[in-house]
C-alpha cells in the first residue's frame, strides 16, 4: 500500500507569512480550525495542495484533495465568504482538465454546485462524503 506524503500546512504558512499576517484574526481562527479538524479526521493524507491565492484586491487560501476515488475537492476561504463576523469556507467537487486548469464537477450525488458558507465543521462532514463516493 502508498504511502502518501502529507503536506505540511503550518510550514507553507510560515513560508508565506506576509500573505498570512494580511489575513483577518477570524480568518485565521478558521484556518486553524479546519486544519485541527482535518488531522483529527485522517484527512491530511489526501490534501494535495495548500496555497494562498493572490487575488486582485484580496488573499485567498486555497486547500486541494484527491481521494482514492478519483474526486477531487477545492475549499477556498476568501474575503468575499464573510458573512455576519464568520469567515465561512467554499466547497466545490473539481477535475483537471490538465495540470493547473480545473472545472467544477456538477455530476455528484452529493454536491450539485459549489457549496458557501460552510463552517469548518460541514467542510469536514462533506469532504468525507467526497472521500466515500463510488465511482
Amino acid at each position: 500500500m502508498e504511502t502518501k506524503k502529507i503536506i505540511d500546512i503550518n510550514s507553507i504558512i510560515e513560508k508565506n507569512k506576509e500573505k498570512f499576517d494580511f489575513l483577518s484574526n477570524v480568518q485565521k481562527k478558521s484556518i486553524r480550525k479546519l486544519n485541527e479538524l482535518l488531522e483529527k479526521n485522517n484527512l491530511l493524507p489526501f490534501l494535495k495542495d495548500f496555497k494562498f491565492l493572490d487575488l486582485a484586491w484580496m488573499i485567498a487560501v486555497q486547500y486541494i484533495f484527491k481521494f482514492d476515488n478519483n474526486y477531487w475537492a477545492s475549499v477556498i476561504i476568501a474575503p468575499y465568504t464573510y458573512w455576519w463576523s464568520e469567515w465561512y469556507f467554499e466547497l466545490a467537487v473539481i477535475y483537471f482538465k490538465d495540470e493547473d486548469k480545473y472545472i467544477l464537477d456538477y455530476t455528484t450525488p452529493i454536491i450539485k454546485d459549489v457549496l458557501w458558507y460552510l463552517l469548518p465543521e460541514s467542510v469536514i462532514r462533506y469532504l468525507k462524503e467526497i472521500k466515500n463516493l463510488k465511482k
